[in-house]
Parts: structure tokens; C-alpha cells; sequence
């Protein structure tokens, strides 16, 4: 009978490799964290004046429920720390029609911050609404608005008691 071996020759677990749900290149507006700092809020002025929309290399490991953001794909493969991430359990994701172009919007809402996203095509769109919905609550109002219009008045209070 043949044993299989489950450490390797160092007496250690060999490393599982890692398994991603589902990963890709989305753009994330500047900003919607609570209780930021006065010079994060200074930085965030600055970035909004030009446009406040940052290409992100976005991650969601098979079997985890938090959504991380790379600068590359080669960041996140090389280890290097997450620039931000949000647990999505509990999250409400709201879905947006954007009146202008072909913009392809969503929120996903946590107790903690607001992370507004935008795919570049309605495939990668549809592709992250479907990695996410397992993890997630729908909110399938679209609100109708211009893209650079300021929408925070268009979602959910954060807790059921503000309702």
C-alpha cells in the first residue's frame, strides 16, 4: 500500500495554490471610506478634480468573501499587500444606470465604506455581478444619473435602523 505524503520534506504543509474566483481590471472611484483624515480627505479632493476614477487590478478568492484591489495583476501575484478590501458578507451590492455612454456601474456598500465601480464592458460587468451575488445582497433599483453627478443620496442607510 502506497501512503501519500501531506507534508512536504521540510516537515511543512506544501502551499495549497491559490484558487480565484474571479479576477480583472475594474475602475474604482476615489474616496467613500467613513471617517477618513483631513489629509486622506485633502488627497481625495486632489484626486476628484481629475476625474476621481482609478484603474485597479481586482481579486475574489474562490471560497472568500473579501474583494481585494492590486495596482497590476503583477502585485498581486508577486504578494505585494492589497491597496484596499472590503468583506463582502453583509454588502449590499446597487446596480446603476449611468444616462451617459456605455458605463457599466455598481456599489458595493458595507458598513464601512461605499466602493464605487465601474467595468469597461457590459461582459466584465455581468461577470462581477455573477461572482458576487452568492457573497452579497441585491439591490436591483436602478438609479438613473450622470456619471460625474455625486450619487450618495441614491443608496440604502447603512443599518436598519436608519430606515
Amino acid at each position: 500500500m502506497m501512503a501519500t505524503a501531506s507534508l512536504d520534506s521540510l516537515g511543512e504543509a506544501p502551499e495549497r495554490p491559490m484558487i480565484i474566483g474571479h479576477s480583472g481590471w475594474l475602475y474604482k472611484k476615489a474616496g467613500g471610506k467613513e471617517g477618513q483624515t483631513k489629509s486622506t480627505k485633502l488627497k481625495l479632493s486632489a484626486a476628484l478634480s481629475k476625474g476621481g476614477w482609478s484603474k485597479r487590478f481586482f481579486v475574489l478568492k474562490a471560497d472568500e468573501t473579501k474583494l481585494a484591489y492590486y495596482k497590476t495583476p503583477e502585485d498581486f501575484r508577486a504578494g505585494v499587500a492589497a491597496l484596499g478590501a472590503v468583506e463582502c458578507t453583509g454588502a449590499t451590492v446597487f446596480l446603476k444606470n449611468v444616462a451617459k455612454g456605455d458605463v457599466h456601474r455598481f456599489t458595493v456598500q458595507t458598513v464601512e465604506r461605499d466602493l464605487k465601480l465601474r467595468a469597461s464592458n457590459e461582459e466584465e460587468y455581468q461577470k462581477w455581478l455573477d461572482a458576487l451575488k452568492p457573497i452579497t445582497e441585491f439591490d436591483f433599483r436602478s438609479n438613473s444619473f450622470d456619471d460625474d453627478e455625486e450619487d450618495d443620496g441614491a443608496l440604502a442607510p447603512r443599518c436598519g435602523v436608519c430606515a
